[in-house]
């Protein structure tokens, strides 16, 4: 069932004869591959030490039985986890950014627990935790909003390009809706605006991905863009075969025919496609799951273009 889903579009959607025309070169593609290892490294390093800090953090603070001490650990737990969840959902830079506010906060809390009636050192920890967080919350909704941008700019160009053979007024009224709040994004992230350059970007996805729907709809056609809520192997490889299938359609419609390089870099993702449905037949889900990532990667990265 779950081959069939797969190349359903391939079957559908014959990209062999539409190319990826701005897609990145060999070495490019090399150089991002290499950067993902070296995110998935480092990920998985901190987490190694993370549960560390977190033992350590709680054979102290437990022992002290600070209250403050403690909040900070159950926040420092929170953080581990939440990166956890993007560890396996393939979010390596959240990850990071998780795994590394946790780290600083068990530190803090053992701080605190060791220093209970040192108010100086007490207050010092607290605005340092304070200022961190302002500055780890500033660089999340940026690499939030710039992950929005991306994605937004591949929905508009393709319901443009389906815009240009369909006569939907209303698709059209949506669409322009939708460009004016990704510019209003854009403009407000330049000014540091953060909060309202996110409620921006979220405006436009969810006005971008309806607008293709409706255009689809009008045709009879049906495409899904799915979300990321699963609870094991099973289900995120149901939502990574929907990922890469939308993404394939995405190229079919925005890119023309191109150069050698274009080519080759759709037989790579086609190839990375059928390695999936291999890996899905062996019952090799964790296997069928990163190279369907592998084969989205490549159709995104060239729509970023």
């Amino acid at each position: 069932m779950l081959k069939r889903i797969l190349f359903t579009s391939a079957l559908l959607l014959p990209l062999a004869l539409s190319p990826l025309a701005y897609a990145q070169t060999s070495q490019h593609e090399t150089i991002t591959e290499q950067n993902e290892a070296d995110l998935v490294k480092e990920l998985e390093y901190k987490l190694k030490s993370n549960k560390a800090f977190l033992k350590a953090a709680h054979q102290v603070v437990d022992a002290s039985k600070d209250e403050e001490a403690l909040s900070y650990l159950k926040m420092a737990e929170s953080a581990a986890k939440e990166g956890t969840v993007h560890y396996n959902s393939g979010e390596y830079k959240f990850g990071i950014e998780d795994i590394s506010e946790s780290t600083q906060m068990a530190i803090h809390s053992i701080i605190l627990a060791k220093n209970q009636k040192d108010n100086t050192i007490r207050d010092f920890v607290i605005q340092e935790e304070i200022l961190l967080r302002a500055k780890r919350d500033k660089e999340h909704k940026e690499m939030m909003i710039k992950k929005g941008q991306a994605e937004v700019e591949i929905f508009i160009k393709t319901a443009e390009r389906l815009l240009e053979d369909n006569n939907d007024e209303a698709a059209r009224a949506k669409l322009k809706e939708t460009i004016a709040s990704f510019e209003a994004s854009k403009a407000n992230l330049l000014h540091e605006d953060y909060d309202t350059a996110l409620e921006d970007i979220n405006k436009a996805y969810k006005l971008a991905t309806h607008t293709v729907k409706d255009i689809k709809r009008s045709k009879g056609e049906i495409i899904t863009f799915p979300k990321k809520t699963f609870l094991d192997e099973k289900e995120q490889l149901e939502y990574e075969i929907k990922k890469n299938n939308t993404y394939v359609f995405f190229a079919s419609r925005i890119v023309k025919d191109g150069n050698k390089e274009t080519t080759k870099t759709l037989k790579a993702a086609k190839a990375l496609k059928e390695d999936a449905a291999k890996a899905i037949d062996s019952g090799e889900t964790k296997k069928a799951i990163d190279k369907l990532k592998e084969s989205t990667n490549l159709y995104i990265n060239a729509l970023k273009q």
